[in-house]
């Protein structure tokens, strides 16, 4: 298959990985100053080396063509720990997401150390990954997945542990519940602990007027460059997580707010973390595409609900339909964040006098009947 576009580089080689099927990728920024293949997607080409067996990476000398010829996922061959230095082109959760949907598909137990950078704006951060994605991961029956953050800034490292299974479930992500708690982390590399702090306290000030049971640690390293964030995962009764980070210098859609001032900081995460909770989606719009590529592999019939859908999920649904022939269907849906029914008659005339909600935000239920691909590598389980 051709594609052309370095658009959804990872996704494709990991559709190649699970399909078997080679891959050619051209016009990799071919009109661009700086043509080609960045440092992160050649580091992200030789992390699915080590952790392949026979596939073929051929990249010709301007690096704006990629042929990909997929082998068999083994993880760790020798059972022994990989360690892998991502350098500081991308973040360390940049290589984490293009590898959790094959690792789980392995020959082996997986036992990888990836250094490099733990959070950078473009990147999808470590700690979303951490409780977000895995949760994710184990509502589709990947039970035995952790990760572990030894350390962060730009000598981050990260410790993923992973054991294959030989098929995903059917899931069922409808309900996205009520909030009952917010999680969350400041970290800070390299400066006074109090810009954490008061990170940290700013956030939990706005969170208390919604609920009570909010915590929001702090972790600080002494070590490598400047770093400054706060990320905030919101978790409700039927097991959804929300989740939202913002990095200092990271821009800002209000002028009065500015994230390299610590209280600032944590009042843009908790604006951004409630946007995605008034959308009502069981995800939120940076982790869309995972739980897709899972529906699309898993057994029987599965469903999500989606608050706004983001355009790499589009992307992603599209390239699904493509490589892996499942098409996903979509129902609109009302926003259960807004819907509410009357217990008694009171109730009912109090709901009715009530302004009209329908120009509030709707949900899109996307459904499918997966392929039920099963682990190829490995034979007995």
């Amino acid at each position: 298959m051709e594609f052309q576009g370095c658009a959804l580089l990872r996704y494709r080689v990991v559709a190649s990985l699970l399909m078997g099927t080679p891959i050619k990728i051209c016009k990799i920024r071919s009109k661009s100053d700086y043509p080609g293949l960045t440092d992160s997607e050649v580091k992200y080409l030789e992390l699915i080396a080590k952790l392949t067996s026979g596939s073929e990476i051929n990249i010709n000398d301007t690096g704006t063509v990629l042929k990909f010829s997929p082998g068999i996922i083994v993880n760790n061959p020798n059972s022994v720990p990989i360690e892998f230095d991502c350098g500081k082109g991308a973040s360390l959760g940049f290589f984490i997401e293009g590898i959790l949907p094959i690792v789980i598909f392995g020959k082996n137990k997986l036992h990888l150390v990836l250094k490099g950078l733990s959070h950078t704006a473009d990147d999808i951060g470590i700690d979303v990954i951490q409780y977000v994605q895995i949760p994710l991961l184990k509502k589709f029956g990947v039970e035995d997945v952790n990760i572990k953050i030894l350390c962060r800034g730009d000598e981050g490292e990260v410790v993923l542990k992973v054991t294959p299974i030989k098929n995903l479930n059917g899931v069922d992500l409808q309900d996205p519940g009520k909030i009952k708690k917010v999680r969350g982390v400041a970290f800070t590399s390299r400066l006074n602990v109090q810009m954490g702090n008061r990170a940290s306290y700013s956030a939990k000030g706005h969170l208390h007027s919604f609920l009570p049971d909010i915590w929001i640690h702090t972790d600080h390293y002494k070590f490598g460059e400047a770093l400054l964030g706060i990320t905030l995962v919101a978790e409700s009764n039927t097991g959804s997580f929300i989740s939202s980070e913002y990095l200092r210098g990271e821009a800002s859609q209000f002028d009065y707010l500015e994230s390299d001032v610590p209280e600032d900081l944590g009042s843009l995460a908790v604006i951004h973390l409630l946007d995605e909770i008034t959308y009502g989606g069981f995800v939120d719009s940076q982790n869309q595409c995972l739980p897709l590529l899972l529906m699309a592999l898993a057994r029987e019939k599965s469903s999500l609900r989606l608050g706004r859908l983001s355009s790499q999920a589009v992307e992603v649904l599209r390239l699904i339909q493509f490589m892996i022939n499942i098409t996903f269907s979509f129902t609109e849906s009302d926003n259960p964040k807004y819907t509410q029914l009357p217990e008694n008659e009171e109730e009912e005339e109090a709901l009715a006098n009530e302004p009209d909600n329908s120009d509030l935000p709707k949900n899109i239920i996307a459904t499918c009947i997966g392929l039920g691909y099963q682990n190829m590598a490995r034979i007995a389980f």
